[in-house]
């Protein structure tokens, strides 16, 4: 995640500082001119930022549309954050809740997991920890509908990074690649060793 900040955080992060500046003199505007400053909402730049990077797989499907400060469509494109929906065992947890904190999180139905074991496999071979979690057993099968619909994807097929993101999602004849999660590492892991050596002065 280090390795891909110029890419990914670093354009969130300017256009975060770009609006409230904007904000700001939108306010002292208003001040001086004794009224109210402008309501803004931020849905968009708070929760429908996205990334493009080594670190997402792009599928084609173009970004939703809208004010990408003001607006947020949940959607499961790759690169966006993973939408949220309540679990039908604890309405108070969520997809969310779901995600573990120390490596990728495969959400999948119950029929389709078995064509995502190798992939799984093949990452647990490079040591890159995968939680898979079947969202049949999480939810019922109309809420899991509507949740898929939001998502873009059909039964089975997302996976998330460790900050939430989507990293990858299956497309309606996709098979699952094997190689996806550690060619999804491997970049970062280049770059880091690329920094590292040109700092040195040794050759790649």
């Amino acid at each position: 995640m280090l390795d891909t900040y110029h890419d990914e955080r670093r354009p969130v992060a300017l256009a975060t500082a770009h609006e409230s500046h904007l904000r700001l003199t939108d306010a002292l505007a208003a001040h001086r001119a004794g009224a109210p400053p402008r309501a803004r909402p931020s849905d968009g730049l708070v929760l429908g930022y996205h990334y493009a990077s080594a670190a997402v797989v792009p599928d084609g499907t173009p970004v939703p549309p809208g004010d990408p400060v003001t607006d947020h469509q949940p959607t499961g494109r790759p690169g966006h954050r993973l939408p949220h929906a309540w679990l039908d065992d604890d309405p108070s947890r969520s997809t969310l809740d779901l995600l573990a904190d120390d490596g990728f999180t495969l959400l999948v139905a119950d029929e389709t997991a078995a064509a995502f074991q190798p992939m799984v496999e093949k990452a647990r071979q490079h040591h890159i920890p995968v939680a898979t979690r079947p969202l049949t057993r999480l939810l019922s099968r109309e809420r899991l509908r509507q949740y898929l619909d939001i998502c873009g994807v059909p039964p089975g097929g997302l996976l998330v990074r460790p900050d939430g993101h989507v990293a990858w999602r299956q497309g309606d004849v996709d098979v699952p690649p094997r190689n996806l999660i550690a060619d999804l590492v491997r970049p970062a892991s280049n770059n880091q060793t690329h920094r590292r050596n040109r700092m040195t002065g040794v050759a790649d």
